[in-house]
């Protein structure tokens, strides 16, 4: 009797800006990490929505593609005026973690023109005037009506961007607005959350959020603690563990990534706004056994303890990204990173509702 083939491994990265890099630039970092993948590997991936603009954009640019997916969505940190344009692709430099919870910085100075994001306005001032603009979930509602959209986001609160009251509370309404869109079209959400988790938390609980038969989201580029993850597990949330993990001080993060349950967690990357570091990990500890066990360390390798990931430059993020990720969140664990990728690879199609199979177009 003929055996049916195994399916093909996969190895996903459930949140990479490939919209943000030059077509060569991706092509050779694409082809840089499927020389390294597994003989009969396939590489996926989510391209989150930074705003209407970027969306349609980058689905027209992949289309055709079975193994890229889309989040269409407003990022937290665009303004709510007018339609944003594509903004210029360039590195950016986000070195670590998101800072974790802590109390709200005091009113001040506004962060500095953002490449990646947006253009410098204060965000949520036309919001005082209901006919500054036309609705953009409107457009948004048309975007997620795509075929090879899986997602809303990504979405979220971010308190060291929305700084007073106002915008904390503009931000707010644009957030839950969004959510509300994903609960009516019955998709999942993509969640960029900073120092805000408690009140993203309450906004979900809020809005009828809660653990069901399948996990209905994800917090990207995870920074918060074990607790706080669980916390969002309830709600049928789970997290992303990124390019943060690669390094030692990012302690919340790397804790979280060897104390979670198997199938609590992604990988992503969020590059090129996010690069890896390439610690070297010992595995000879694992956390995940006992959670009273001290974290292993990074052992001592002058040749690489902080490079930036395979074919990243010092500041910009790499496709590669992803197996360096998969590499130390396997490290912490105590597991094989066959194990990892592979359940990993499943909790990312449960999540989205896709399929992982094998296909002739992808990136």
């Amino acid at each position: 009797m003929v055996q049916p083939p195994e399916p093909p491994a996969w190895l996903v990265d459930s949140h990479i800006h490939l919209d943000a890099f030059e077509p060569t630039e991706l092509a050779a970092g694409l082809d840089e990490l499927r020389g390294r993948l597994p003989e009969g590997a396939r590489y996926g991936a989510l391209v989150p929505g930074v705003n209407l603009a970027r969306s349609r954009a980058a689905l027209e640019r992949f289309v055709g593609l079975d193994n890229v997916w889309h989040a269409v969505g407003i990022h937290p940190w665009e303004p709510l005026e007018g339609p944003p344009a594509v903004p210029e692709q360039g590195p950016v430099s986000h070195d670590g973690p998101h800072p974790p919870e802590g109390p709200r910085p005091p009113e001040g100075p506004r962060p500095p023109e953002d490449p990646v994001h947006g253009d410098g306005r204060e965000p949520g001032r036309a919001a005082l005037d209901p006919c500054a603009a036309p609705d953009p979930l409107d457009d948004l509602e048309q975007l997620a009506a795509h075929p090879r959209v899986v997602a809303i986001g990504e979405i979220g609160l971010d308190a060291l961007r929305h700084r007073g009251a106002l915008e904390q509370e503009q931000a707010e309404v644009r957030f839950v607005a969004q959510l509300e869109l994903a609960r009516r079209l019955d998709l999942p959400v993509v969640l960029h959350v900073v120092r805000a988790h408690e009140r993203c938390l309450e906004l979900l609980r809020r809005g009828g959020w809660s653990g069901g038969r399948a996990p209905r989201g994800v917090v990207h580029a995870w920074g918060g603690s074990v607790e706080q993850a669980e916390a969002y597990a309830r709600l049928g949330i789970v997290v992303g563990i990124g390019a943060a993990v690669t390094r030692e001080r990012s302690r919340r993060v790397r804790r979280a990534a060897a104390l979670l349950p198997g199938d609590g967690f992604l990988l992503e990357t969020d590059a090129p706004y996010m690069y890896a570091a390439r610690p070297a990990v010992s595995p000879a500890v694992s956390p995940a056994a006992s959670p009273g066990a001290r974290l292993p360390s990074a052992q001592a390798d002058p040749g690489r303890a902080s490079e930036p990931a395979p074919g990243a430059g010092a500041s910009r993020g790499h496709p590669c990204d992803v197996l360096e990720v998969l590499r130390v969140v396997a490290a912490l664990r105590g597991e094989d990173e066959a194990v990892v990728r592979a359940r990993a690879g499943r909790l990312f199609a449960e999540v989205f509702r896709v399929e992982l199979a094998g296909g002739a177009a992808g990136v």
